[in-house]
């Protein structure tokens, strides 16, 4: 039932409105990751999750059919590699 909810929701929202949604769960997670212990299994579980976000972010704004702007597909890959250089930063 939860599952039938969220997909007619998901049906109503335009793309724009579910990446913004992708990306305020993911700042949801970092704050989420900042107050636990650094070895804990849910720490690590969602700096692995937030390491394959921004590594697709990266990916598909790097993409040659990518129909986004070149300077701002540039931005938001230099935007993408500099989190995962924190990601690294703050892994166990």
């Amino acid at each position: 039932m939860g599952y039938d909810s969220y997909a007619r929701q998901n049906d109503t929202l335009s793309d724009r409105e579910k990446e913004a949604m992708l990306f305020e769960k993911m700042r949801g997670r970092v704050m989420l990751a900042k107050d636990m212990h650094e070895f804990a299994i849910d720490r690590v579980r969602i700096l692995a999750d937030l390491g394959r976000f921004w590594s697709h972010v990266a990916t598909l704004a790097a993409d040659k059919d990518n129909r986004l702007p070149q300077a701002l597909r540039a931005s938001i890959v230099s935007t993408a590699m500099a989190m995962l250089r924190d990601l690294d930063d703050e892994r166990p």
